[in-house]
This record gives structure tokens, C-alpha cells and sequence, in this order.
């Protein structure tokens, strides 16, 4: 055999070779051994070859896993550089400590922020470095150190070797390694972020003199979360806004426990406004920001961070102009329903749906996405879906006297805050009485998060409802999270699947299962299944082949004023 083949296991142990290798190692040499041993055996020319091709093929397999090993380490290598790298360039200091508070292990920023060499700081007692007034704060920190494996931060000053002092703030982490205790402090500097503080502290007391303000404790509220209020400077505007979104869910976070009051536990939810302060910023100008971020974040849910910017205050002055013309919509006659045809699988038009536009003078048609959230802010949404109960039933009124239309449904969407009116059912019954149309032609359509407020009232305010005649559409099916067992008990009789949910649907095989699955639930449950958003003739070839076979999108008609709705029906 060529010198290629001849391998020994002489230098090689099992540390250096895996398990794997070095059974195949092992097998090579015992395949070498035999055909030694056994010299003078005669063999035939096919186990020969069997006996080469088995040593061949093992050591082809050596050679391969061995360069995979090396190119493992290589990884490993440059895996620990690139580690070794990070750990002494990061922004903060490392410094890794035995049980007794020595020094074991010191980044390079660490010994920058400290003034003193790494090799200077092993074995010193990190107690050295901070400062007298603050050791206190230190031994209580580090007192708690073997109660918990991760520590909450403390901020306190540290020493520089040239005998000034700097804020930091603590982080820190409990390890046992081979019945060793180590502590690593993970090294903030803060000097920056104090030094503003007290100038924003300075500044926002100033602001309350003026403005007669006070702050008053309530049973420790404002201790819980002064500790997340802070001002940051020093930073751009990316990191700033970063940072302040961060302390933000540290807010967030410290009012999720409940507060004690007297005898009883109370949640409290928060908004907070964010403002990135300019030069030329006054006091003044900082709290108007701020406050004006607070009204978006209000506006925008509970437990919610927004940030003032510049055009933050042009949509504020045009949110309150476009508000005070809602109120007048009503009273001027401005708005109009338009109406979207419902198909079934032949095309033939079953009902519409009517959808609110608002025509203003100056702005033209605005659709209902720009208005309908500000009505719901205040209380026009209220005497708005009114209008659009009566509107839709004066229209099947019209529609009775023509035996074309004469069997045509109206749906109408109602908001959560018009269903929870105490009058609601009154007011549909009135509606009613009022245009006299048959109660069976009229749709209302109800979200799952309406459903889900609260289900044993919805419940019973729908079959009250539903006593009159009037029947109910589940919208926006498949966007939330309904409970199959109380889909069961509420008096639908239609399931609406959402457009962005049919728009989706080739996307992944599971979007075809779970529509396929919508379909069929709601037809088990005795209710038609309708389909809104459909656009293409393939979304509705898979519709219908799944058992969906009422269809509203833009596939057949879009939303059309009265007018051009009448030539749509006659047309079809």
C-alpha cells in the first residue's frame, strides 16, 4: 500500500479526535492488522478488493470529519476573537468579581473609566472605587447579591485615579462555576444623563411655581416610577428616542403591580409623551411638547409611548379644525351613504352594504378611515350611526315599492360605543316602526372585539334585537380571537371573512386550511359565510370550491353612490 494508507493511531488519543473518529481510526488499523497478520492467507481478487474499498472509503471518511474538526476550531478561534473584541471595546465597563468583591477580571473600558491599568486593578476590592459618600449604597447592593441570580440596577459615584468622581449605574449577575461564586458589574456612566436630570428637575419646578402646580405622594405612586424619569442629552436624535422608548417600558412596567389603597388593590394604566428638545426650546416650549405628545399617546390606547415632532402640532390644529366641521356635518347635510353589492356564486346581487362617505365643501369626499376614529373620540359617533340606521332604512323603503329590489338587504356596521346605549334595541325598534320595511331586510354587523366585551350582555341585547327580525353579520371574522363556545351562543346568521384575511390567502398553504376551516365552521353552525376584499376570479374559484358563496370586493363593484347603484342593479 502506498504511504498515503499508512496511518497511525501512535500521537492520536481520544481528546484530540471525536468518538466517531476515532472508532473509523481504530476500524482502518484493526482492516491492516488482519491483512498483516493474515499475509500469507490466500484471497481471492473480490475480497482483495472488498478489503481496499473498506479502507479506502474509512479513510476518506477520516480525512473529511478531521478537516471538518479543524474548521470547527478555526470557528471557535475567531468566535473567541470576535468575543475577546466585543468584551473590551464595549461602551460599558466589565469587571468580574469574586465572592469576597476582588477584582478577578476587567475590560479595557473599565480600566479607561477608571483611570488604572488592568493588570493594576486584579485583586483590588472593588469596594476602592466608589466613592465614600456613596459605600453605603454599594454594601447594600452588593449585600443582596446571594439572593438573586439577576440584581436590579443601583446608581452610585465611582472614583477616578485622578481623584474625581463619576455616576454610573450598577447591573449585575450571579454565576457558580465549579462551586465558585463570581459576580460580574456591568458598568454604565450615567454622568451625562445626572447632569441633565437636575437641570430638567431645576427647570420643571421653576414651571410649577409659575403655574401654581403641585405634586402630592399617593400611598408611594410617584416613588415606584420617579426612578424611570429622566432627561437625556449628550445623545442623537435616534439614540435619544431609543432610549427614551426604553424607559418608557420601564414605566410601563413598574405600574403593573398593583397599588395598596386603604383595603383594596389598584391597576393603573399610563400614557406618556415624548419631546426631543431643541436649543432654542424654552421651558415653556418643552411642556406644550410634551403635552401634546401625551393627547397622541392618549388617543392612541392605553399603556402607550408617542413622540412629539413638529408636525405633530399641524395635525393636532387639523384634528381639532376637522372636529368642529364634523359637528356641523350633520346639521349641513354632508353626509352620504354609498353602497357595496353582496354576489352569491352566480353573481346575482343579494343586498349591499351601506358605507358612510362625508362630502365637505372644501375637502371634497372623505372617506370614512379620515373621520369616523375622531367621531368615535367623542360622542358624534352616537347621533352619526343613527343617521346611518335611518338612512339605510329609508333607502329599503324606497326599494320595497320596486319588485326588483323589493327583496334586497341592507347590512349596516354599528360601533361598540352605539351598541352599549342603554336605548339601543329601543332605537332600532323606533328606526323600524318609523319607514316600515320588513325588519328581515336589515343587517347589522358586529366586530368580534364588540362581541367580546362583554358576551353575556352582548347576548342578550342581540336576541332582543334579533326578536324584532333584524339579523346580524359577524365582520371582520378571522382577525381576532373568538371563543368557539361562545361563537356557538350568539344569534348570528352570517359570518363576514376578512379582506385582509382573503387577500392572504395563497400566501402560505395554512391561510387555504384555516379559510377552508371558517368556511365550514360557520355552515355547521347553520350560518352563510361571506367573503369581503375579494379582488380576483381565484380567490373566488377557491371560495366557492371551499362552500363560501356570497362574495362583496372590488371584483364585482366597488362602493357606489345611490345613483350609479341603481344602474348596477339593473345592469345585473
Amino acid at each position: 500500500m502506498s504511504s498515503k494508507n499508512q496511518l497511525s493511531l501512535k500521537n492520536t488519543t481520544k481528546e484530540k479526535l471525536n468518538p466517531s473518529l476515532y472508532e473509523k481510526a481504530e476500524k482502518i488499523l484493526q482492516l491492516k492488522e488482519e491483512t498483516r497478520v493474515n499475509s500469507d492467507k490466500k484471497y481471492s481478487l473480490l475480497e482483495m478488493q472488498e478489503i481496499c474499498h473498506d479502507l479506502e472509503v474509512h479513510e476518506i471518511e477520516l480525512e473529511m470529519q478531521n478537516e471538518e474538526l479543524i474548521h470547527t476550531y478555526q470557528e471557535l478561534d475567531n468566535s473567541n476573537k470576535r468575543y475577546f473584541d466585543f468584551y473590551n471595546l464595549a461602551p460599558v465597563g466589565y469587571l468580574t468579581l469574586s465572592e469576597e468583591g476582588l477584582i478577578l477580571e476587567a475590560n479595557l473600558t473599565s480600566s479607561t473609566l477608571l483611570g488604572i491599568s488592568t493588570q493594576i486593578l486584579i485583586q483590588k476590592p472593588v469596594s476602592h472605587f466608589i466613592l465614600q459618600e456613596d459605600q453605603d449604597i454599594y454594601y447594600l447592593y452588593n449585600k443582596s447579591f446571594s439572593d438573586q441570580t439577576k440584581q436590579p440596577s443601583c446608581e452610585l459615584r465611582m472614583l477616578h485615579s485622578d481623584g474625581t468622581s463619576f455616576w454610573v449605574q450598577l447591573e449585575s449577575s450571579t454565576q457558580n462555576s465549579d462551586g465558585i461564586v463570581l459576580h460580574r458589574l456591568i458598568i454604565s456612566p450615567i454622568n451625562e444623563r445626572k447632569k441633565a436630570q437636575e437641570e430638567l428637575r431645576i427647570a420643571a419646578i421653576a414651571f410649577k411655581s409659575q403655574n401654581g402646580m403641585a405634586i402630592t405622594d399617593a400611598d408611594g405612586i410617584i416613588e415606584r416610577i420617579n426612578p424611570a424619569f429622566t432627561a437625556l442629552t449628550g445623545y442623537s436624535e435616534e439614540e435619544a428616542a431609543t432610549l427614551a422608548n426604553q424607559l418608557g417600558e420601564k414605566i410601563f412596567e413598574s405600574m403593573q403591580k398593583p397599588f395598596f389603597l386603604k383595603t383594596r388593590d389598584y391597576y393603573a394604566q399610563m400614557s406618556i409623551g415624548v419631546t426631543l428638545l431643541n436649543s432654542d426650546d424654552t421651558v415653556e416650549d418643552l411642556f406644550k411638547h410634551a403635552d401634546i405628545a401625551l393627547y397622541q399617546a392618549k388617543n392612541s390606547g392605553r399603556n402607550t409611548l408617542r413622540f412629539f415632532d413638529p408636525t405633530m402640532q399641524a395635525t393636532l390644529d387639523l384634528h381639532s379644525a376637522l372636529e368642529a366641521e364634523l359637528r356641523e356635518a350633520l346639521s349641513k347635510n354632508q353626509f352620504r351613504l354609498y353602497y357595496q353589492p353582496q354576489v352569491d356564486e352566480l353573481h346575482r346581487v343579494g343586498g349591499v352594504e351601506a358605507l358612510i362617505r362625508w362630502l365637505h365643501p372644501e375637502r371634497g369626499l372623505i372617506s370614512p378611515d379620515d373621520f369616523i376614529p375622531l367621531a368615535e373620540e367623542s360622542d358624534l359617533i352616537l347621533p352619526i350611526g343613527l343617521w346611518v340606521l335611518q338612512s339605510a332604512c329609508e333607502q329599503l323603503k324606497i326599494w320595497k315599492n320596486n319588485p326588483h329590489t323589493a327583496q334586497l338587504n341592507v347590512a349596516v356596521n354599528v360601533s361598540s360605543r352605539q351598541f352599549r346605549q342603554p336605548d339601543f334595541v329601543a332605537q332600532i325598534q323606533q328606526v323600524l316602526q318609523n319607514c316600515g320595511v320588513n325588519p328581515s331586510l336589515l343587517k347589522l354587523e358586529l366586530t368580534e372585539s364588540l362581541v367580546l366585551e362583554n358576551v353575556e350582555e352582548t347576548i342578550q341585547k342581540m336576541a332582543a334585537i334579533q326578536h324584532l327580525g333584524v339579523n346580524f353579520s359577524m365582520d371582520d371574522f378571522g382577525t381576532g380571537f373568538s371563543s368557539l363556545s361562545y361563537l356557538a351562543q350568539l344569534p348570528l346568521n352570517q359570518l363576514k371573512i376578512d379582506k385582509s384575511f382573503v387577500n392572504k390567502i395563497f400566501e402560505h398553504r395554512d391561510n387555504e386550511m384555516i379559510a377552508r376551516t371558517i368556511i365550514a365552521m360557520g355552515i355547521g353552525l347553520g350560518m352563510n359565510v361571506i367573503a369581503e376584499g375579494v379582488e380576483t376570479i381565484a380567490q373566488q374559484k377557491f371560495l366557492e370550491a371551499s362552500g363560501c358563496l356570497f362574495y362583496q370586493g372590488y371584483l364585482f363593484s366597488r362602493p357606489l353612490p345611490i345613483e350609479e347603484l341603481e344602474v348596477y342593479l339593473q345592469q345585473n
